[in-house]
């Protein structure tokens, strides 16, 4: 034995990532823009509680790039939904931490 211990952190693997990556955009969020933000969170809510179930136990910060990647798919419904923010990714952003918080 060289002193070197693995551990495990139960963290979801590339592919694992890259399936829920997927998923995500197989819902076509952004171009949803007859969802209303209550709708899409009915379609999200269950498969992200699932995963930050499964995954999420031993270290929630591993699942950080894919909530990078839902609120870049949120951040760009708003853009197409919402024409004010057409060309306003920061607007955007904050209109959905905003409309999150209510």
């Amino acid at each position: 034995m060289t002193g070197h211990i693995r551990i495990y952190h139960g963290v979801g693997s590339p592919t694992a990532l890259k399936s829920m990556r997927a998923t995500i955009k197989s819902l076509n969020i952004p171009r949803q823009t007859s969802w209303t933000l209550a709708e899409i969170a009915r379609q999200l809510n269950p498969l992200l509680r699932g995963w930050m179930a499964y995954y999420g136990r031993s270290s929630r910060s591993a699942l950080s790039t894919l909530a990078d990647y839902v609120n870049g798919k949120l951040k760009a419904w708003i853009m197409r939904k919402f024409k004010r923010f057409q060309s306003h990714k920061t607007r955007a952003s904050r209109f959905l931490r905003v409309g999150l918080e209510k």
